[in-house]
């Protein structure tokens, strides 16, 4: 490794990460031993119609009925290189560095699909398709000096098959017929996604031409699929989703908003909130959500009868269940407190609790002891 690192920075190239290799990934007297079938070896893509590899490999699918089929294929094109993968017509497309070869596409699609197997698949019976002879000869000829990507198939299936899974791979011709399952079950189940941003725009499933400056085809993807910092930040933040102030159909929608939240006479926030519009946040967190907790009328105290199946606190004084309003408001046990703090007996919770919370507030519920039961 360290000559490659010397040899690296004399030919002046661009900063790379060495991966140092591993000298035996299995031991000598535990090689792994790999076979693959060839349901169309006695087949020539020359002299034979698509037609006649295409029953035979119907013929092939019922032998192995009890299977699942997976597909799996890698391409290069132009300065495109990419793979795929098929499963339970679920389809997982995979981007790989312009300079990776087809061979390493075709690897990196069976790599991946084994990944899926292992994570998340609760089936035992698979069949691999894939159309790369030359990988799947390199998995049957072993050396410790192929592709480190086939080294880790022969990895991660070894494994598989200790615990118990029963994976058979298939070598399938291309441009016969047969591989196109794959790009057929691709578009359609493309084609039921309709209601996904991107499918108005690109309703196929072929490749598009990157741009050559990164940046700008991760912008212009970003364009394409309808997600971008500004429309989406707020569902990292829990912030309000931005709205066009001039928008036809965006004032419609909030007059719906508006509209709505009109009719919950019946919510306690209405009461003290009956206009939709951001409020101020308090400064310390755990002051905002005691605050948040006596608008909506939720407390413990108020509310904790309801977890634990208990009957709900009733007022010795009034004969009545306790609530946030009652507490603040109704009650004439605490009325020599309310004028003390706020200097009057006759309130609403919108004085107390609205959008500019009364300065003595807290001071008035720590002084009655409810601070420490919201």
């Amino acid at each position: 490794m360290d000559i490659m690192k010397i040899l690296v920075s004399e030919l002046d190239l661009p900063i790379v990460n060495i991966e140092q290799r591993k000298l035996l990934l299995f031991q000598p007297w535990n090689t792994p031993r790999f076979h693959h079938i060839n349901p169309f070896a006695s087949y020539s893509n020359s002299t034979v119609a698509p037609v006649v590899f295409q029953r035979a490999f119907a013929y092939h699918r019922s032998q192995y009925s009890r299977y699942s089929a997976i597909y799996t294929d890698g391409s290069k094109r132009g300065d495109y290189v990419g793979c795929g993968v098929v499963i339970e017509d679920v389809t997982h497309g995979y981007r790989l560095d312009p300079s990776c070869s087809v061979f390493s596409a075709e690897a990196v699609a069976i790599y991946r699909a084994l990944q899926s197997i292992d994570s998340k698949m609760p089936r035992k019976y698979y069949c691999m398709y894939t159309d790369s002879m030359s990988v799947l000869e390199a998995l049957e000829n072993y050396n410790d000096r192929w592709h480190p990507v086939v080294c880790n198939i022969l990895d991660i299936t070894s494994r598989l098959y200790s615990k118990g899974f029963d994976i058979v791979f298939c070598w399938l011709p291309s441009h016969v017929g047969t591989h196109n399952y794959i790009h057929r079950v691709w578009q359609e189940t493309w084609n039921q996604q309709i209601l996904n941003k991107l499918h108005n725009i690109h309703p196929s499933t072929s490749h598009w031409a990157a741009l050559p400056v990164r940046r700008h085809d991760v912008r212009l993807t970003r364009l394409r699929i309808g997600h971008t910092r500004f429309t989406h930040r707020h569902l990292l933040l829990a912030e309000n989703a931005p709205e066009c102030p001039s928008c036809f159909s965006c004032c419609l929608q909030r007059l719906a908003q508006y509209k709505s939240w009109s009719q919950q006479l019946d919510n306690k926030l209405h009461s003290v909130k009956p206009v939709i519009g951001a409020w101020p946040v308090m400064p310390m967190r755990r002051t905002d959500v005691k605050l948040t907790r006596l608008r909506i009328g939720h407390s413990r105290f108020t509310h904790r009868h309801l977890l634990f199946g208990e009957r709900a606190p009733e007022c010795p004084s009034c004969h009545v269940s306790y609530t946030v309003h009652h507490i603040l408001i109704d009650c004439p046990v605490f009325n020599n407190y309310r004028i003390t703090f706020f200097n009057s007996s006759q309130l609403t919770l919108p004085d107390l609790v609205g959008e500019i919370p009364h300065q003595n507030l807290f001071a008035f519920i720590r002084r009655i002891g409810f601070l420490y039961l919201l």
